[in-house]
């Protein structure tokens, strides 16, 4: 079986709200370029601003809002555990910070510079058939 890898990148100008909940037997790591948004996953609201970084579990409902602003742009990525297991046997505690509760991480400039690189090498790497996206991403992102 072959791991489960995808990434997306959008960009809209107008409102957009997803109206239902939704859940996924995969993870999904949601990054903000720019814009604002209000993520809901299982109970909680985060107000998110460009460069926030949201990690959703699989199986947690799940979705966004508007918040202010109608434009926004950002990546989605979604991955299942065999995706993960390279990086789990070299990073510790990496498949612990998929398994708890969804979370927010609001990183700082100099960390968003990493992940505006990583996303785009992720992004253009991912329009190309057999060019093995989830190898450049993982390695990108995990080291491996």
């Amino acid at each position: 079986m072959e791991p489960f890898f995808q990434v997306e990148q959008l960009r809209r100008s107008g409102n957009f709200n997803m109206d239902t909940d939704h859940f996924h037997d995969s993870y999904e790591i949601y990054y903000l370029l720019s814009g604002e948004r209000h993520y809901y996953i299982h109970n909680r609201i985060y107000a998110l601003q460009a460069g926030d970084l949201v990690f959703i579990n699989k199986n947690q409902l799940h979705r966004t809002t508007s918040r202010n602003r109608s434009r926004h742009e950002r990546i989605l990525v979604n991955f299942d555990d065999l995706f993960l297991k390279p990086a789990a046997d070299i990073v510790p505690d990496l498949a612990e910070m998929f398994q708890g509760e969804s979370f927010l991480l609001r990183p700082n400039a100099h960390e968003q510079g990493g992940l505006r690189i990583c996303s785009r090498r992720c992004c253009r790497s991912s329009g190309r058939k057999r060019c093995g996206a989830g190898r450049i991403c993982r390695r990108c992102c995990f080291n491996c």
